[in-house]
């Protein structure tokens, strides 16, 4: 309504401003990535391959899809074919930290036609897929990962667009390096109703996920067969005992996204029957947001309220 429209460029206008007079150390918000307005960003991310060396794998910046098939109008991400994958092209494998069984997936990592990162395949049930940023380095000690925390960041705000599945944020410090084990934070993405007889029958919707420092929990990565057992123990120990340090902003060494076949069983569950579970993520930005101890407006609506 108007009041929400007028709160709206009363809330720009303040951030505006107090970004102009007084620099990016007060802003409110800062950017990490921003895809569609620094398309280079894209090809600092690509496929996750769950390696403990901070790379993810080989991405190519120059890379943009020569179709429109998959963008957010379009939800037609779930014609997989799975005779894509022929003897010269398999699928990926990655394993399952319950249990060490092998699990297929079919993802890509790309643009789409509005210029967006789009995170986009299937995988089956108990399978996952990620995709994980370069390396992250301290400006004055490479060593060591970004700290958002001592600038009085609070937390991530993404801007994306999925069909109401649920995905995993994470981030790895030294103790992925070390331990192999990241800090997790699951979050809910929204979701429309088609309009019956309309041309579109996509179901992705945009919304903003807030991901607060402080939701982030210590989970131990997929263990791989090959995997010393020495290191598979040590690992187990280091969350039996606690050892992990809450995460607090500091030493993000990389970020990513990753979907769980087994967190959305509405997907596989369908008439179809498949045992495939889709996925569709669109990434517009990752930014970080500051604490504020005190709000910066009171809001008192000037709508007249009922006599009643």
């Amino acid at each position: 309504g108007v009041d929400g429209e007028g709160l709206r460029n009363l809330l720009h206008a303040y951030l505006n401003v107090r970004h102009a007079d007084y620099g990016t150390s007060q802003a409110a918000k800062r950017v990490l990535f921003k895809f569609r307005k620094r398309p280079a960003d894209i090809g600092l991310f690509g496929i996750d391959d769950g390696s403990v060396d901070g790379k993810a794998n080989d991405f190519d910046s120059n890379y943009k899809a020569d179709d429109d098939y998959y963008d957010e109008y379009d939800d037609n991400y779930g014609t997989y074919d799975d005779d894509d994958y022929g003897p010269d092209n398999p699928p990926s494998s990655s394993y399952s930290a319950a249990a060490v069984v092998p699990t297929l997936s079919q993802c890509e990592w790309k643009t789409n036609k509005f210029g967006h990162g789009l995170f986009v395949g299937k995988v089956d049930r108990y399978g996952e897929a990620a995709i994980a940023s370069a390396r992250l380095r301290k400006r004055n000690d490479p060593e060591q990962g970004i700290d958002l925390r001592s600038g009085g960041f609070a937390g991530l705000v993404c801007r994306v667009c999925s069909d109401g599945a649920t995905y995993e944020a994470f981030v790895r410090t030294e103790s992925y390096e070390r331990l192999g084990v990241e800090y997790v934070c699951e979050f809910k993405t929204s979701s429309k109703i088609p309009v019956e007889g309309g041309e579109n029958t996509s179901r992705t919707k945009w919304s903003t996920v807030r991901l607060e420092f402080s939701d982030f929990r210590p989970r131990m990565r997929p263990l791989a067969r090959e995997e010393d057992e020495d290191a598979q123990r040590e690992m187990r120990r280091a969350l039996g005992r606690s050892d992990i340090p809450a995460f607090a902003g500091r030493d993000i060494r990389q970020l990513g996204f990753r979907y769980r076949g087994k967190n959305n069983p509405f997907s596989w569950s369908g008439a179809s029957n498949s045992g495939w579970s889709n996925f569709y993520l669109a990434l517009d930005y990752i930014k970080v947001y500051r604490s504020q101890p005190e709000p910066e407006f009171v809001y008192l609506s000037d709508a007249r309220t009922s006599g009643r």
